[in-house]
């Protein structure tokens, strides 16, 4: 069986650091890593020479040819989304293909949580007042527990019933609308489902997390009539996906003060320098980094060697995307 990497060397280092590397140089041979910042690197050529079964892939590998070549039966893609890396017509075809699956679903909602909480507790304003300012605590400030609140989530995916387990310690109540997921399976994991967007956001929720996948049907799906139905001072974070968001309204949200925003995603990435988003302080924000932190990363490596070892072994692989799984990949 032919295995190839296509990884960089910071990826490969990164990911697959020492047993790890000499693990995946067993499986593809010393030969067959493609690094498309080599001089002369042929992505193409370099696929028609080998023909590999089975492609390890990464941020930096070049998309794979359209027609979903007939020699190639695996993809195990190291980290998350593969929609830029090939078609649907991949997975039509037979083709399989695995990601980094719920590892990242756990690191989400830490930082989901994170935002949440920093949000509440208005570490923006006090981290400004302390660093920026050399002053102390002017008054008690506006600060909030999250302890017995009432939480509505947009979307239920891996992230928001991962999210979900984390919430349990603060005794909160939690609200979901998620179109197309049936109300019992939202109930079996501890949440009451609402029966529409405009309910959840008017549903006098202290905290709305947003965390619904981005597809045509959700793009812009969350407007400004939905921002302004939360009680003013209400907190919503965003670690799903920018453009489920009017981002031009969640601007004016944030200049009016309307509501506390924790924000990681953005429509357009990096956020612009110019962009009402940046600035107010209560608004926290971060820079798209909510997925596997670095020293994650390990563990996204040793679940390809898994995978790729399943595979020879002829078992099941551990998070293989599906058609329905790759709709909801951005």
């Amino acid at each position: 069986m032919s295995i190839v990497a296509a990884l960089s060397p910071a990826e490969r280092s990164a990911f697959f650091p020492g047993a790890l590397d000499a693990e995946l140089t067993a499986l593809t041979g010393p030969d067959n890593t493609f690094n498309r910042t080599a001089p002369g690197a042929d992505w193409v050529a370099f696929l028609a020479v080998r023909r590999p079964q089975v492609v390890v892939s990464h941020w930096s590998t070049p998309p794979l040819p359209a027609d979903a070549p007939d020699y190639l039966r695996y993809v195990a893609h190291v980290t998350g989304s593969v929609r830029n890396l090939l078609p649907r017509a991949f997975l039509e075809r037979g083709v399989r293909v695995t990601n980094w699956g719920d590892g990242a679903a756990e690191t989400v909602a830490e930082s989901a949580l994170l935002l949440t909480l920093a949000t509440l507790r208005e570490t923006q304003h006090w981290g400004r007042e302390l660093h920026e300012r050399g002053g102390w605590r002017k008054g008690l400030g506006d600060g909030r527990t999250l302890f017995d609140r009432r939480v509505a989530v947009h979307g239920f995916g891996r992230i928001a019933r991962a999210l979900l387990a984390l919430l349990k310690p603060f005794r909160v109540s939690v609200l979901v609308y998620s179109e197309g997921v049936p109300p019992d399976f939202i109930r079996r994991h501890g949440a009451e489902p609402v029966e529409s967007l405009a309910a959840l956001f008017g549903s006098r929720a202290d905290v709305l997390v947003e965390l619904e996948a981005l597809t045509p049907r959700t793009t812009g799906s969350v407007r400004e009539e939905h921002l302004r139905a939360l009680p003013a001072g209400a907190v919503f974070v965003n670690c799903g996906r920018g453009a489920v968001v009017d981002e031009a309204a969640l601007g004016r949200v944030a200049r009016d003060g309307h509501l506390r925003l924790g924000l990681d995603v953005f429509t357009a990435e990096p956020l612009p320098v110019d962009s009402p988003l940046r600035g107010p302080a209560h608004v926290t924000l971060t820079p798209h980094v909510s997925g596997p932190t670095p020293d994650r990363f390990p563990h996204c490596g040793r679940q390809v060697i898994e995978n790729l070892r399943r595979w020879e072994a002829g078992e099941p692989l551990v998070s293989e995307l599906n058609l329905h799984a790759y709709d909801l990949s951005t």
